[in-house]
């Protein structure tokens, strides 16, 4: 065999092999791009839906604080209503 011939044979083979990486590799970059932007929107998303997440925490911590406040204001006036019934016991 030709050492031209087998020279155009070698080309013509790795060319093609390199055409042929070159477009697998653009298309697995084009899917890795789409990937990666669905990726993001679904972070997005979950730091909207985390945000909310804590504001609810919040509020819900806040309405307990509330909610506790009333139950000892509700024990203090019980309290001293039972206080109120020993010193008018204690005088007759």
């Amino acid at each position: 065999m030709d050492t031209t011939l087998f020279q155009n044979i070698l080309f013509a083979t790795l060319s093609i092999f390199l055409i042929i990486v070159t477009a697998a590799v653009a298309v697995f970059i084009f899917y890795m791009v789409l990937v990666l932007k669905s990726l993001r929107e679904f972070f997005d998303i979950i730091k909207k839906e985390s945000e909310k997440i804590a504001q609810d925490i919040d509020a819900v911590r806040q309405k307990v604080k509330n909610a506790g406040a009333t139950v000892a204001s509700f024990i203090v006036q019980l309290l001293s209503f039972f206080k109120g019934r020993e010193k008018r016991s204690k005088k007759n």
